[in-house]
């Protein structure tokens, strides 16, 4: 008895003074009970669910009186802050390895739609696939062509790059409506191209015939043509039998470093060509 009239002073106390967190109404539900009032009568008074009171009562006899507060919510998800992501941080990632990187930085969990919109919608990722670099190609090869630059970049030196692409028409590439049938003889372009670094024309040549030594030199000569001083050409390869047209025409040869074609910008005009 003295339990029970200790509780019903304590609650009376809680009830009185009204502290932060308190259910006051659960807190009066279980002072009834204690009193010896019956479940559906306390509903009436209190104007709740009899099922209701049978909860509360069954917390109090499990927790005591820590279950006439209420329970701490976690609340919403913390807020992350899409400024301070950059694109450097997500190169080269998937949308689920991006979505990973972000929860592991914010310490949070968004979504598969929330990493897409970040990367896609508000850093502007394109979707690219990865560029395969051969196990060959020196480690440094940024370094190396940076140096070779070094020793040919002066006053009046035009620097160019320079590559040859074969470039094949294939209509089955292009959605059309209905059933369309063609010839199965696609003609192929080969384009050769020479871009330059700062300053100097840029020189363009297609030609339906493979690319020999003939259709190099004609090509070199038109560079030449359109391009006073020295030149400097950069490229990945060349063959031997084009020197006496380099050596007549006053072009000076600088090669990339090996296995290094990504290093030459000519290669991003052949991706949108043959798209």
């Amino acid at each position: 008895m003295s339990v029970l009239r200790t509780l019903k002073r304590e609650i009376r106390k809680l009830i009185s003074k009204k502290p932060k967190g308190l259910n006051e109404t659960k807190a009066r539900a279980i002072l009834l009970h204690l009193e010896g009032m019956k479940i559906n009568e306390i509903a009436k008074i209190l104007q709740v669910h009899p099922s209701t009171v049978y909860r509360w009562v069954k917390e109090f006899e499990k927790e005591g009186e820590k279950c006439l507060f209420y329970k701490q919510r976690k609340g919403r998800n913390k807020k992350i802050n899409e400024r301070e992501i950059k694109v450097e941080e997500l190169q080269g990632k998937t949308i689920w390895e991006a979505k990973a990187y972000i929860e592991e930085k914010f310490n949070v969990k968004i979504s598969y739609v929330t990493a897409w919109r970040i990367a896609r919608k508000r850093l502007k990722i394109p979707y690219i696939k990865p560029y395969k670099i051969d196990k060959k190609r020196p480690i440094d090869a940024d370094n190396i062509l940076r140096e070779r630059l070094r020793g040919v970049i002066k006053k009046g030196v035009k620097v160019f790059f320079m590559d040859e692409c074969g470039i094949r028409h294939d209509p089955s590439r292009v959605r059309r409506l209905g059933l369309y049938i063609v010839k199965a003889d696609y003609p192929s372009v080969n384009v050769l191209a020479c871009i330059p670094l700062f300053d100097g024309k840029p020189c363009f040549m297609l030609t339906y015939s493979n690319v020999d030594s003939r259709v190099f030199a004609n090509f070199l000569y038109l560079l030449r043509v359109g391009n006073s001083g020295n030149i400097v050409l950069i490229m990945l390869s060349f063959t031997s039998l084009l020197m006496f047209s380099l050596l007549l025409l006053g072009l000076t040869l600088l090669f990339l470093p090996p296995y290094s074609p990504d290093l030459n910008p000519i290669g991003l005009v052949w991706k949108d060509l043959k798209r």
